[in-house]
């Protein structure tokens, strides 16, 4: 029976698997430094947040690296899902909470919020 091997850590805070593969190590603290944002926005889209009110605001917050959250009453969902923002039911007249998590978080909730307040950009 051979020892089993077990992966080494080189100097650049990477790791080589016994293979000889490199990959990172993501570690809690790491997490704790990720630039988060987050924004409340009042929806007022005749339709609500729904068909093509959601995919416009599915297409929008998908341009951004960030992970994106959407909050109404408690519930949450994956703002990059049309099937999980729909989901969310929301209607005109109701507030919503945006969540980002990540690099481009300031800019991902500046950009949501302001798509909301415009009407999502929506001629009607």
């Amino acid at each position: 029976m051979q020892p089993e091997q077990v992966a080494s850590l080189p100097s650049n805070g990477g790791t080589t698997d016994p293979g000889g593969r490199r990959f990172t190590i993501a570690s809690a603290e790491l997490a704790s430094e990720m630039a988060t944002a987050e924004g409340s926005v009042v929806v007022h889209h005749e339709t609500g947040l729904h068909a093509r009110p959601a995919s416009k605001f599915v297409q929008t917050a998908s341009q951004f690296e960030s992970e994106i959250q959407i909050r109404k009453d408690g519930e949450e969902a994956n703002a990059k899902s049309s099937i999980a923002v729909i989901s969310l039911g929301v209607g005109p007249g109701e507030e919503i909470q945006i969540t980002a998590e990540g690099d481009d978080s300031e800019a991902a909730i500046e950009r949501l919020v302001e798509l909301v307040e415009s009407d999502f950009e929506l001629d009607s």
